[in-house]
């Protein structure tokens, strides 16, 4: 867990042991993340499920990953 309002989540996340990860679960919103998305999930293309980022939340702003 990051807390958003004291740290910068991407740089936090990719500092973690444990980047990259299978699944970033966002549970605030926000575009903040999206820069750091290639260093924070996981990508093997033998297991296309891995490396999937979930929102819960909407954003003033509608953007799509690909």
């Amino acid at each position: 867990m990051i807390d958003y309002r004291s740290q910068n989540v991407g740089e936090v996340a990719k500092a973690s042991k444990h980047a990259p990860f299978a699944v970033v679960l966002d549970c605030v919103g926000g575009t903040e993340v999206i820069p750091y998305m290639d260093e924070l999930l996981l990508e093997d293309p033998t297991r296309p499920e891995l490396g999937v980022y979930v929102s819960i939340s909407g954003d003033s702003e509608l953007f799509w990953l690909e």
